[in-house]
């Protein structure tokens, strides 16, 4: 067994799971929550897909950078919450103090998530400059975690 098909099969499995957790978060979402779903489906689904994917990158990032379980467990949860509670995910920008909600357009997933509120709620198409702005987000997401990644492991070369 080699590097590549060890990381490979980590691929296939998180992504696995990452589509049966945004097809359970989609049911539960709008079907048993009974929020409208005004927006494209498809283009809501790929939203959320990229930034799960986005997040299996930056997940795969902690893993390489962390020299420890417990270490990796420290920088994910403490960086995950902050993340959650300020990118308007759990509450609105709108009805933050205003230190905080600057801090909040700050964050990376602060764009998904309004571009996420635009598509579902709003049915704004994709041309709109707050959806694609939240899918230029989660491309970038995407491009950072392997980049800081390369120079982790490219400036600890012995």
């Amino acid at each position: 067994i080699t590097i590549p098909e060890v990381i490979l099969s980590h691929i296939v499995v998180q992504l696995v799971v990452l589509v049966i957790q945004t097809a359970i978060m989609m049911f539960v979402l709008f079907v048993l929550f009974d929020n409208p779903l005004i927006g494209s489906i498809p283009w809501s689904l790929t939203l959320l897909l990229s930034i799960g994917l986005a997040g299996m990158c930056y997940g795969f990032m902690v893993a390489i950078l962390c020299d420890t379980d417990t270490a990796a467990t420290f920088m994910g949860l403490g960086t995950f919450f902050p993340l959650a509670m300020l990118s308007g995910m759990i509450w609105p920008l709108e009805g933050m103090h205003w230190i905080l909600r600057s801090v909040g357009w700050a964050l990376p997933l602060t764009l998904p998530t309004e571009a996420f509120r635009g598509i579902s709620a709003r049915n704004w198409p994709v041309t709109h400059p707050t959806v694609y702005k939240g899918f230029l987000s989660s491309l970038v997401l995407k491009l950072i975690s392997p980049l800081l990644v390369c120079h982790d492991i490219a400036c600890t070369k012995p």
